[in-house]
């Protein structure tokens, strides 16, 4: 077992000298080990899309502290505005369910 890890180490660290004919690879200990810098190490990750009805997860999210700035009606009821990857949602404050899209009525973000 510590051989294993020894050779992958070594594996990580020195250079690539040793290739086999059919391995396009290092070789350690007589196994063909792919370089660091060729395996796939980036994800892509996307953004969630959210729709109202959907339940935000709020602690994710910045809340909007002063809706005035943005353009938005003062807060008048139990719900929140919440920024969401550049949209604008209005968001209940128990339950976080989104209530309405208002990108649109933002100033700043038109």
């Amino acid at each position: 077992m510590q051989l294993r890890a020894l050779s992958l180490a070594a594996a990580l660290v020195l250079p690539a000298t040793a290739v086999f004919a059919d391995c396009d690879s290092i070789l350690v200990a007589d196994t063909c080990v792919a370089p660091v810098n060729t395996i796939a190490t980036e994800a892509v990750l996307e953004e969630p899309v959210y729709e109202v009805g959907d339940t935000l997860p709020i602690y994710d999210y910045n809340i909007l502290i002063n809706p005035e700035y943005y353009g938005l009606p003062v807060v008048n009821g139990h719900w929140r505005y919440y920024r969401v990857n550049g949209d604008i949602f209005r968001v209940h404050a128990g339950t976080a369910e989104i209530l309405e899209r208002v990108t649109e009525q933002s100033a700043l973000l038109r």
